[in-house]
């Protein structure tokens, strides 16, 4: 590396951290509710007699409001810019969290409860995180996103042993309410203060001077659709995050149904979180060297081999501690290769747009596998058949990324010559 080059990646570090930081601290409080949920699961069991299925459930109704909802926030967002949707975003989100403390006995009021949480969460989730993050960078942003991403990772190593302390010490309701509050002083603050993306940059700059606001470089909308590393960048994020979301959710039920005690389990469980933030620093580093897609193949393949530990576990809990640092990297390295990729093949023109597709279908898969794991569970008393199943999905996944196409020289580049190369060929 070069003088000049080193020179350059301090430069964006100094000005761009404070983004950073904010992004990563967002992405800790928009998942408390995700990653907080597997703890929840056994309290309103007992409290109202629902069953797993109906309690996971919610992840459904999560994936039909972020299907419906991540494209109109990628039109806001392409819009308006990061920073006024974040803010928006929390001021839903947080008290939304808190009256989850009010839903039962009827199984519909978890339901419309949890609807509104991923409202919020929508409005304040991973597309305007990183799309303010990978704004302000160009030679580290993959690093960069990787950084701002280990706040999903945090939040999966904290949040269930904070979420089982709540619980014990206020029960289930006070600990959604406590949450909540905890929410709203960590974002609301840095969100205001530090939380400024290229765009309110140069609209700054632009005030009162000759000055042209930052057009963003791209493609549009139509040309990326009618490119197929589009759809195999997307079909590659569903599988994976159902099978690995699937496997999370259930994980401390899983233990605790071998024995090991709740108190352990969670522990364990807080491995899954701590290694994402090793995946997402990893594999942040190495796709800005190394090609996104040998980069998220590799990561892909670890489920499977997370998911054949846990088969062979026999009940004994030292082999559920390499499951979950593989789980965990995975996961943490699924949204950085797919945002930076996001970036390298189409832009930033209609970013907000396109990655809140895939913003979407990261909440499908991430709704459909808990649920697909609880149906399971309720029908042959076991999860054997979910590890199977996410052995052969991650798989896949692994195949789709491995065979995607280079960088083009530009995002608009791309988007035509796969157009013109392939006119009959079909998302699917």
């Amino acid at each position: 590396m070069t003088h000049e080059q080193t020179s350059t990646n301090v430069h964006e570090f100094r000005k761009g951290w404070p983004v950073i930081f904010c992004a990563m601290l967002g992405l800790v409080v928009t998942n408390f509710h995700v990653y907080s949920l597997t703890v929840f699961i056994e309290p309103l069991e007992q409290a109202f007699g629902w069953t797993r299925t109906q309690i996971t459930s919610a992840t459904i109704v999560s994936a039909i409001v972020g299907v419906l909802g991540y494209p109109l926030v990628g039109v806001l967002l392409d819009r308006f810019g990061s920073r006024r949707v974040a803010l928006f975003g929390m001021l839903l989100f947080c008290p939304a969290l808190a009256l989850l403390s009010q839903v039962g006995p009827e199984i519909y009021t978890w339901w419309l409860g949890y609807a509104l949480v991923n409202v919020g969460h929508v409005m304040a989730g991973i597309t305007v995180w990183t799309s303010g993050v990978a704004s302000r960078f160009d030679k580290r942003r993959g690093l960069a996103l990787g950084i701002s991403l280990t706040g999903a990772g945090i939040a999966t190593a904290t949040l269930p042993t904070l979420a089982n302390f709540l619980v014990e010490r206020f029960g289930w309701g006070g600990a959604y309410i406590g949450l909540g509050i905890i929410a709203a002083f960590l974002i609301l603050p840095a969100t205001f203060f530090l939380f400024h993306d290229r765009r309110s940059l140069a609209t700054k700059a632009a005030k009162g001077r000759a000055v042209k606001a930052w057009t963003p470089p791209g493609v549009t909308v139509p040309q990326a659709l009618r490119t197929i590393t589009f759809w195999r960048l997307g079909f590659a994020a569903l599988f994976l995050i159902a099978a690995l979301l699937g496997l999370i959710v259930h994980f401390v039920p899983m233990l605790s149904e071998q024995g090991i005690p709740r108190t352990t389990a969670a522990a364990i469980a807080g491995l899954i979180g701590l290694s994402s933030v090793a995946g997402r620093l990893i594999s942040g580093f190495l796709i800005d060297r190394v090609h996104a897609r040998y980069v998220g193949g590799s990561f892909s393949l670890l489920p499977a081999i997370a998911c054949t530990l846990v088969l062979f576990s026999g009940g004994e809990p030292m082999l559920w501690y390499p499951a979950a640092i593989a789980f965990g990297l995975a996961l943490g390295a699924e949204a950085d290769v797919l945002s930076y990729s996001t970036t390298r093949y189409f832009g930033f023109k209609s970013y907000g747009v396109l990655f809140g597709f895939y913003a979407a279908t990261l909440t499908t898969g991430a709704g459909i596998g808990p649920v697909l794991g609880g149906i399971i569970h309720d029908r042959t008393g076991a999860y054997d058949l979910l590890v199977m199943g996410a052995i052969a999905i991650s798989l896949f996944a692994s195949l789709l990324m491995f065979t995607l196409a280079p960088y083009p020289a530009a995002p608009a580049e791309q988007a035509e010559t796969e157009a013109q190369a392939a006119p009959s060929e079909q998302p699917a």
